[in-house]
């Protein structure tokens, strides 16, 4: 029984001093459970312990040092101290007793000396109490006698665990390497039972001591103290690994207590040490593995510690941290690598996601007139910590999470408002981006507002930064980038709101016209003398002037306000050149107008792509101009190369290199059409030098970190995908109007093959090719995103007014047989067409394996689907034959006949009534040809679509745009039925795709059904009744003869086309030369011919350029 309790006390006792109960009233039991307070405790310990006096005395005393050093903390934390360094780098004295407590410490000192041959252990207690008398030089020298005190492995002795517990020290019952396993009695650890958990708190007390002396005595050498601290890395390295992570048990009978409270003590002590090692290595030290290694090891020790323990010196540690990866990141950085998720992020999130914890429980909600800077400090570190992992939008969402949770613990916080308008709308919700921004331009306007009469009335204020003097201000910097990009922002998501077209809310003038409100705000307070400012604010307001002229589609406001973007980006030019600045300059410049300039243009265009080679727009733009001055050569080189950005791997260059090392294009990596001294894009170079100054007091503040706010934001892989995709499009069009329809036919393999590439890198998905699945299986990138608008007049004409006859040719049609694989019959023929080599479109002539097989895919399903093209086609314009009367629908084609079998449209009435006539096809039963009409469905009312819906639907429209641009050149070149199956594609992909409708009415145009082309043109109109390809369609066929005689033309039609074109380039087509073509046709129908004469005159100065697209259909209007 004696030695059971002999066992009982010594467990009770170091399970009380391992947790670090000193201020605990009952910190023990008795062997029947009846709890003790510490002096029953270290009665009993000496009755049923005898021999082992002096180490109750340690204990006794020690636990007296805690309670006089805690007295005087007013709140205390969850280890008992309070920190109250004023710099989170000072030697914080929560360890050293205040004067007036000194008499009652030197009294316990004394106690510990008299101590007749002490032990290691009185020696170690014994350096505590002179370090808290401040004494450091008393505690150095006791340290000192310590022997293998900077070795504390050698002080771990390996006890037999069959010997007798005889002294403190020498009472194990296992090794040192097993020691940290599972509990064995009461859920206390075997380390904890035997002492060694207790040496070895002792241990990392005295490194620490010893390190603090020396910091004391001498400040200036930083070095010598980091030696003495990192003395104990090893050990605390094989504590954390060994010490089990375990978390209380809520609602078992006997709760087992966690590795936090079971070892409180020994933490309070390794946190201090790595507290101060990290803060004087961050100062003078250079070896960034040992950082590295430095900070992995705190963050592996905080796993086990509760939020509210040392929750300064926590945030202090974590600040560090981030700024050292972010640093570090920043000067790593490979160009190119921008959307490749870093390695180093997992580990940065952790350690975010726990400082989130320690904030959760170390801040609360500011009262009136405060703010919690702290919250605000880590939003910008989160923030900063992103845009150093590459600024993805698509890896936003953790930082959203995080403003989020941020708004629970700040009131109004212009930093938070700021940063999320921003993440949002690069992750794709701007409408969420954009109540943001309205409620930081309201928190930071009515601030500066209501403080901006008292700081005038302060001159000694004037000089003084407006956030520093106005709470809740911002600085003018971030005021007007913000406000900037806000409106750049606006203005990208006007241009995406095509008018009135179906589904559509507005037409995008409204936050056109918001956007130049937030241009004048950021005027009030531009800083004339930071010439990169000015120039983004003249560049802001040059875009919004373009696009106002796009939207308002006022013809007698359109000069002003085009010479007024012309004027504005030349002044942002002049101010401050950068890539974005002179895009948008070459834009300017490419607009129809008296100021057009196409070889200014081309210079600013390669301006732009040698000061951002990166962005995939600056080559299509420069390919686009060089097309208009008919230097096609040059045109396709540039165009081919920047069909490789972003495929290619990207050298330490910055470019697209060849195995050679050459960038592709010309010999010596030389590209055709940008001269010889474009500059090579340099990765930054890392510099060796600490992360801090030495003599730094303070963290430098997380807004240091945030790199500049972009004017537009970079693009995501989907963006990248839509822009690549746009570019192989002009590629195809270009090579259409160099070679002929030949041509281009063969190079939509290359064009579907790549898109298959793109597919098969990045989901799962139908196969665009396989006509046979669901029409439900919609779209291969259907989250990809568009920014060109539909329906491009790619189908009237391919080089310009030039090409318009002025009567009708005829049309011959020669129908595929479904038997013959006639387009690869084709394939072959226009290979041997005068040997003309063929645009590459960024790959190589010889296809992959995988190439072969999508080419091998497309013209297998093309043809195996003839037949069935074929009959349908029948049906669709001639009606129901004998022995087709039972052909069921296709399921993976939609019936054009049913949506299009209805009475004539009238301009009058498109908009408000229709009539569909819908058959039913059963193998019993004939087809009806028509029904009873039903009554109209009501239009449906436009609904906001969710963030990914509305990213689908952009995919699908970018695909049906594609299938659509196949479709006229498989007209053009006479495969009628292969653009059938085209457009039926088109169609399953985006039926409100107005392009869709065009197509299928140039189709039954081509087949001489003037009734059902005219009826699918005015589909297009019901969509969006602003489309200029389906006016000029209509208009077309309004103004051609069904015969030979111009009196047999109905006046009313002409009439009719005159009205429709006078609008269309008074709006929307004023700078289409077709438009004004077929109005001067009307207008010499009507007998008009002053009329005649200027609109042929305009349309010739239009037509001047050749176009093989329409530029804001390629580029759009603003990066």
């Amino acid at each position: 029984m004696a030695l059971t309790k002999d066992k009982h006390y010594w467990t009770q006792l170091r399970t009380a001093i391992t947790a670090g109960q000193w201020d605990s009233d009952l910190p023990g039991k008795d062997t029947k459970g009846v709890t003790l307070n510490w002096a029953n405790l270290l009665r009993k310990f000496n009755k049923h312990c005898p021999g082992h006096n002096e180490f109750a005395e340690v204990v006794s005393q020690t636990q007296y040092l805690y309670l006089q050093l805690s007295a005087g903390q007013q709140k205390p934390t969850a280890d008992g101290f309070q920190c109250l360094q004023t710099s989170p780098f000072d030697l914080d004295d929560e360890i050293i007793l205040p004067q007036e407590r000194q008499q009652e410490g030197q009294m316990g000192y004394d106690m510990l000396k008299a101590i007749p041959s002490p032990s290691e252990s009185a020696f170690l207690a014994l350096a505590y109490y002179a370090y808290s008398l401040s004494r450091p030089s008393e505690s150095l020298d006791i340290l000192s006698k310590v022997k293998d005190l900077t070795h504390p492995l050698k002080r771990i002795p390996t006890i037999n665990p069959s010997s007798n517990v005889s002294h403190p020290s020498a009472d194990y019952s296992s090794s040192w390497t097993g020691g940290f396993s599972t509990a064995e009695h009461n859920h206390v650890n075997p380390d904890v039972k035997d002492g060694r958990a207790w040496l070895f708190v002792e241990t990392v007390r005295s490194v620490c001591l010893k390190g603090m002396s020396y910091e004391k005595l001498h400040p200036s050498d930083l070095q010598g103290s980091l030696d003495i601290y990192l003395s104990a890395s090893i050990l605390i390295d094989t504590l954390e690994s060994e010490i089990p992570r375990t978390v209380p048990t809520i609602g078992s009978p006997n709760p087992q207590p966690s590795s936090y409270t079971q070892y409180l003590e020994l933490w309070r002590w390794v946190e201090q040490l790595l507290w101060r090692t990290v803060v004087i290595a961050v100062r003078i030290s250079t070896d960034e593995q040992m950082l590295s290694a430095l900070f992995r090891q705190y963050f592996a020790c905080s796993s086990h510690w509760d939020p509210s323990f040392r929750s300064q010196h926590r945030s202090t540690v974590s600040t560090l941290y981030l700024h050292f990866v972010i640093s570090q990141a920043k000067a790593t950085k490979i160009p190119g690598s921008e959307l490749d998720t870093p390695s180093w992020l997992p580990e940065a999130r952790s350690v975010i996601q726990e400082y989130k914890s320690v904030l959760n429980v170390s801040t609360k909600f500011p009262r009136a007139g405060e703010r919690n800077v702290l919250v605000e400090e880590f939003v910008d570190l989160c923030v900063a910590t992103w845009e150093a992992s590459g600024a993805i939008g698509e890896h936003a969402g953790w930082v959203l999470d995080t403003l989020w949770w941020a708004t629970r613990l700040t009131f109004n916080s212009h930093r938070i408002f700021r940063h999320m308008s921003r993440l949002f709308y690069v992750s794709g919700d701007s409408n969420l981006a954009i109540r943001t921004l309205r409620l930081y331009v309201q928190v930071v306007g009515k601030a500066w507002e209501t403080a901006k009469a008292e700081v005038d009335q302060r001159p000694e204020d004037r000089s003084t930064s407006s956030a520093e003097i106005i709470p809740g201000a911002d600085t003018d910097r971030n005021w007007v980038q913000t406000l900037v990009q806000g409106a750049r922002m606006f203005c990208r998501v006007a241009c995406s709101k095509s008018g009135t077209a179906l589904g559509t809310v507005g037409n995008g003038l409204d936050e056109a016209r918001e956007a130049g409100a937030l241009i004048e705000k950021a005027k009030t307070r531009l800083d004339a003398n930071n010439p990169e400012l000015a120039a983004s604010v003249y560049l802001a307001e040059g875009i919004w002037h373009s696009v106002m002229a796009h939207k308002e589609q006022m013809s007698f406001n359109r000069p002003y306000r085009l010479s007024e973007s012309l004027r504005l980006c030349e002044l942002a030019v002049e101010t401050f050149p950068s890539a974005p600045a002179c895009y948008h300059l070459a834009l300017a410049l490419s607009r129809a107008g008296p100021s057009r300039n196409i070889p200014l243009a081309i210079e600013h265009a390669r301006f732009a792509v040698e000061q951002g080679s990166h962005e995939i727009r600056h080559w299509h733009l420069l390919g686009l101009l060089l097309v208009a001055t008919d230097d096609w050569k040059k045109a396709k080189a540039i165009l081919e190369y920047g069909a490789g950005i972003g495929e290619e791997r990207v050298g330490d260059e910055g470019l697209p290199q060849t195995p050679n090392g050459d960038t592709p294009g010309t010999p010596n990596g030389q590209i055709e059409g940008l001269p010889p001294t474009a500059p090579p894009f340099m990765p930054v170079l890392k510099s060796s030098s600490t992360l801090l100054d030495p003599d730094a007091i303070g963290i430098p503040p997380a807004a240091s970190l945030l790199k500049r706010v972009l004017d537009h934001p970079p693009p995501s892989r989907r963006e990248l995908f839509e822009q690549a995709l746009q570019l192989r499009m002009t590629q195809l069009a270009l090579s259409e109007h160099a070679e002929g329809t030949e041509g281009a036919v063969e190079k939509w393999l290359e064009v579907f093959t790549w898109v298959a590439t793109q597919k098969e890198g990045n989901q799962t998905a139908r196969s665009s090719f396989d006509s046979t699945q669901k029409s439900g299986d919609q779209g291969s990138m259907s989250n990809q995103t568009i920014s060109a608008r539909p329906g491009t007049l790619v189908d009237v004409t391919v080089s310009g007014v030039e090409d318009v006859p002025s009567a009708e040719p005829p049309i011959t049609v020669t129908p595929a047989s479904p038997l013959r694989p006639s387009f690869e019959g084709q394939s072959r023929q226009g290979e041997n067409v005068d040997g003309r080599n063929k645009l590459s479109l960024g790959r190589p002539r010889g296809q992959s394996s995988a190439g072969r097989k999508v080419s091998k895919i497309l013209k297998t399903q093309v043809h195996r689907g003839q037949e069935r093209i074929s009959s349908i086609s029948k049906i669709v314009a001639f009606g129901p034959r004998h022995g087709l009367a039972h052909l069921r629908k296709a399921t993976s084609a939609p019936d054009f006949h049913s949506v299009l079998s209805i009475s004539s449209y009238q301009a009058s009435s498109i908009h408000s009534r229709r009539r569909v006539t819908y058959g039913n096809s059963t193998p019993d039963e004939p087809v009806m040809e028509t029904l009873p009409p039903r009554p109209p469905p009501p239009v449906p009312v436009p609904q906001k679509q969710p963030r990914w819906d509305s990213r689908a639907a952009k995919g699908r429209r970018l695909m049906s745009d594609l299938w659509c641009m196949s479709a006229a050149t498989f007209r053009r070149f006479g495969k009628i039925e292969q653009a059938r199956g085209a457009i039926q594609e088109a169609e399953v992909r985006d039926g409100n795709n107005p392009a869709v409708w065009v197509q299928l009415g140039l189709y039954y145009h081509t087949l001489g059904d003037e009734q059902k082309a005219l009826q699918a043109l005015h589909k297009a109109l019901f969509i969006e009744p602003e489309h200029v390809s389906a006016i000029i369609h209509i208009c077309r066929i309004y103004l051609s003869p069904p015969g030979t005689g111009v009196e047999e033309l109905d006046p009313d039609r002409v009439e009719l086309a005159a009205g429709l074109l006078s609008d269309l380039t008074n709006g929307h087509g004023w700078d289409v030369p077709e438009a004004w073509y077929y109005l001067a046709k009307a207008a010499k129908m009507q007998g008009r011919t002053e009329m005649e004469r200027e609109c042929l005159t305009y349309a010739l100065r239009l037509a001047e350029v050749t176009r093989v697209r329409e530029i804001p259909d390629a580029v759009g209007w603003s990066l």
